[in-house]
């Protein structure tokens, strides 16, 4: 049983240990022109976004591609489109493959140093 998982004495934590296989790149989603999501550094009102400045977000299954976020805790939620807009034709995307993070294993001495 690991640190975190004792770090209280009621209600422990669940802790969930996670393989290489667990962690996948998700550049296939945003990185080429013809994929389904791009990259904003704009919200919907045209304001400045900053992810560093989030401290509430959320994301509906309804609203695909869309981060609605709070940078305070009070108030309403804003948000921004991650939706890649086609002018002229609707495309369909089709489905992304997602590969994994890491293609080959952990090198044995740097695995014994994240374990320290």
């Amino acid at each position: 049983m690991g640190l975190a998982a004792m770090a209280r004495k009621k209600n422990r934590f669940r802790v969930v240990n996670m393989e290489p296989s667990d962690f996948f790149n998700f550049k296939n989603l945003y990185e080429k022109s013809t994929s389904q999501y791009v990259v904003r550094k704009k919200t919907s009102t045209g304001d400045p976004f900053y992810i560093s400045r989030v401290v509430h977000c959320q994301v509906k299954s309804s609203d695909l591609g869309i981060l609605y976020y709070k940078t305070a805790f009070d108030g309403d939620f804003n948000k921004v489109d991650y939706n890649r807009q086609i002018r002229t034709t609707r495309r369909n995307m089709g489905e992304v493959h997602l590969e994994p993070l890491i293609s080959k294993p952990i090198n044995i001495m740097k695995f014994r140093h994240l374990q320290n």
